[in-house]
């Protein structure tokens, strides 16, 4: 990640190894990834939460341009690499903003946390088997492989964006798992009466990609 980067505020949070897709369609951001094909660099994805953009954000390449339209406009995947602090952005001759931005990486060890890993895999199991969601193969498959299992998690838990937020901004996995399983332990009772709930963890917008 550059010291420098282009900013795409956007009110969703991708979180690093995530896939999100994007459909890029306003000129400043067509000359944004335009660049960014070109130099082969990346650009970072922050939360716009009640109009005010986060100091936390995710750096994200373009793994692939799924569609190009006429008019200029493209459907594109990007994959989440990093976290960064957001220290101060300008805006760009064509519009987007920039940023001066420095690495925000875990504090602590992953260490003891297999204990309450599987205490939320049980009742993520529990919720996604009353909800009736059947997760597709290769979601379980990076969940397995995965070194940091709380952001995997975080893309089906049904959080809102503000709560997505804070277990971006969280520099200890131990504690964003703490913290999601204080989220999944009640959802269970609350999931029969809840149709939105059950759309919030059924169609969160990440991609699953082995």
């Amino acid at each position: 990640m550059e010291p420098i980067i282009p900013i795409f505020p956007l009110t969703i949070v991708v979180y690093p190894d995530s896939y999100y897709p994007l459909h890029i369609f306003e000129e400043k951001y067509k000359s944004m990834t335009a660049r960014c094909l070109r130099e082969q660099t990346g650009f970072g994805i922050i939360a716009s939460i009640n109009n005010k953009i986060s100091d936390i954000g995710c750096y994200v390449k373009i793994d692939q341009v799924l569609k190009t339209f006429e008019n200029g406009s493209s459907d594109i995947l990007v994959k989440g690499i990093e976290r960064f602090f957001k220290k101060a952005s300008w805006a760009t001759r064509e519009g987007y903003l920039e940023a001066s931005v420095m690495p925000f990486n875990d504090i602590d060890q992953i260490e003891n946390t297999e204990i309450i890993y599987e205490k939320i895999l049980n009742s993520f199991r529990s919720i996604l088997t009353r909800a009736s969601i059947d997760l597709e193969s290769s979601y379980w498959k990076v969940l397995h492989n995965t070194k940091i299992k709380s952001f995997k998690l975080a893309e089906k838990s049904g959080l809102l964006l503000i709560q997505q937020q804070q277990i971006l901004s969280l520099q200890s996995e131990s504690r964003r798992l703490e913290i999601l399983y204080e989220h999944f332990k009640p959802l269970e009772n609350k999931l029969e009466k809840n149709e939105l709930l059950k759309e919030l963890i059924a169609g969160d917008g990440y991609f699953n990609k082995n």
